[in-house]
């Protein structure tokens, strides 16, 4: 049992992936018990139910999610008392838990000790069932296991974080892919030469945002300047500041009247910002340096 223990805990320190330790962890704790007959199962949060990460002498994925709530399940009860349970033999076994369970079976609940004030917390239930001698489990047994429980629980905590780790950089990563095609989108400063000189900054509040400027060439030596901005941040107002700058680029080239163009582009917009529950404030100038002239229209963009 000594030596059992120090190799799972070797086992554990060298795997950031619990699937792929929990079955060799069952095998070398059947063997050491007995039992010809095992799962780990672990709380999935986002369901609520306790899914089976590893079996002994049954298909793995034959083994059903059990919900937390599920008032005949013996690992359901477990989970939730977070008290072992030493069953002896006789006793009917729930559907879900028929195909792995056997005779006398020995439940323990996987513990988590977090940092205060939240203390410990369950994770999973490991199950031990059809024991080769036909007796019945024991007290030290189930000491056993719980030692062991309470290591592939740190194992568990363990692999949610790299997991959380690992998505956070992923996540991070696309955001600034994102940040860098969303500057893309934005004309160059340079698209007006040489008939205009122009300066741009955009900063968004995230990765990605709703803040834009469009250029426009008119024909002759008129200059269509337009400054908007998305209501909200991230990527949503992202998707809704592409599809305004690629209709205004459309709309622009139709009409040199500041107010006939936004009124088409609020046309073409309308519904994505009605289903989406966003505006956009902007302003759209026309200008003519033959005629000294700025026409423009503002729908609600301050300081323009």
């Amino acid at each position: 049992e000594i030596n059992l223990l120090y190799t799972i805990s070797e086992m554990l320190g060298r795997t950031v992936s619990l699937d792929e330790a929990a079955k060799t962890i069952l095998t070398e704790v059947s063997e050491t018990v007995g039992a010809r007959k095992a799962t780990v199962l672990v709380h999935e949060r986002s369901t609520d139910t306790l899914r089976a990460v590893a079996a002994l002498g049954i298909d793995l994925t034959t083994v059903p999610p059990i919900r937390v709530d599920d008032p005949c399940s013996v690992s359901a009860r477990v989970f939730r008392s977070q008290h072992p349970a030493l069953l002896e033999a006789g006793e009917s076994p729930c559907p879900e838990e028929a195909g792995y369970r056997r005779g006398a079976m020995l439940s323990v609940p996987i513990m988590w000790t977090a940092p205060a004030p939240r203390g410990a917390e369950p994770l999973g239930v490991v199950n031990l069932s059809d024991r080769r001698s036909g007796q019945p489990f024991t007290a030290g047994d189930q000491k056993l296991i719980a030692a062991i429980a309470t290591q592939i629980g740190t194992a568990i905590q363990n692999t949610r974080l790299v997991r959380a780790s690992v998505e956070q950089q992923r996540l991070s990563h696309e955001m600034q892919l994102a940040h860098e095609l969303q500057m893309k989108l934005l004309p160059s400063d340079t698209i007006l030469a040489p008939d205009a000189t122009v300066a741009a900054r955009v900063v968004p509040a995230e990765s990605v945002g709703g803040d834009f400027y469009h250029l426009f060439h008119l024909g002759g030596s008129r200059t269509g300047i337009m400054i908007g901005d998305v209501s909200g941040h991230g990527y949503q107002a992202a998707l809704i500041m592409a599809l305004t700058m690629s209709a205004a680029a459309i709309h622009s080239q139709t009409t040199t009247d500041p107010g006939e163009m936004l009124n088409s582009l609020v046309s073409t917009v309308r519904d994505e910002l009605t289903m989406t529950e966003m505006f956009i404030s902007a302003f759209y100038g026309v200008i003519d340096p033959d005629e000294g002239e700025l026409h423009y229209a503002n729908t609600g963009h301050p300081h323009a």
